[in-house]
């Protein structure tokens, strides 16, 4: 499904008469609303870090990035960083935060990813992160729509609850508001669940996330 048939979907709704920049305005909202609702695996994308050896910004940090899944020091034995809020960074290594050395942390200043200590250039760190979902412009293809083609119908459920709302037609955006929000249950059965081989399970492999108290 491309954006066009969206579109196109929208005006068999009844929204002929709804210009299309105010629709694809609602269709983006929807998108964002949908992505922004889980660490959807169709959003992963994997990166390799670079550094100057003096910024604690890395070279080419994406520019579509949403949420860090995890760090990984490649150069370095292949050790995790462990991420820490702006406060406590600032209370625990603060005078560090702008020393050149190994990395073991990461944290946000504004938005933007740092990293502590200052990563030597060469430093190479492979960040899996969630990615933020491009913004659509109506002569988009179907591969431009990063939700999977089966689930698109669930980006037009989106789509109606904020046009309803648009003309206060409450009854229907309710209506579609239900229909969208089973449409993420179903989403969540059909892009999580990828093996029945056994259980899905957490997996502890750093040993600061034992729950200390219950191995005491």
């Amino acid at each position: 499904m491309t954006v066009q048939d969206i579109l196109d979907a929208l005006s068999d709704y009844g929204f002929t008469d709804t210009s299309t920049t105010r629709k694809m305005e609602k269709i983006n909202a929807a998108v964002w609303d949908l992505c922004g609702r889980e660490a959807w695996p169709f959003l992963e994308a994997t990166v390799d870090l670079t550094f100057d050896g003096t910024a604690s910004v890395p070279t080419n940090l994406p520019t579509d990035l949403q949420s860090v899944l995890d760090i990984i020091d490649t150069t370095n034995s292949g050790t995790k960083l462990q991420p820490l809020l702006l406060q406590e960074a600032d209370a625990a290594i603060s005078v560090q935060l702008t020393q050149s050395g190994t990395p073991i942390y990461y944290y946000f200043i504004a938005g933007q990813l740092n990293i502590a200590q200052v990563p030597v250039a060469g430093t190479v760190l492979r960040m899996r992160y969630i990615r933020k979902h491009p913004l659509l412009l109506q002569t988009d293809i179907e591969s431009a729509i990063l939700v999977p083609r089966e689930h698109h119908e669930v980006i037009e459920f989106a789509t109606l609850v904020k046009l309803y709302d648009m003309e206060d037609d409450t009854d229907l955006s309710v209506r579609f508001q239900q229909l969208y929000e089973k449409g993420i249950n179903d989403m969540r059965q059909s892009v999580w669940m990828r093996q029945y081989d056994r259980p899905q399970h957490i997996q502890i492999t750093d040993q600061y996330d034992y729950d200390m108290d219950y191995y005491a």
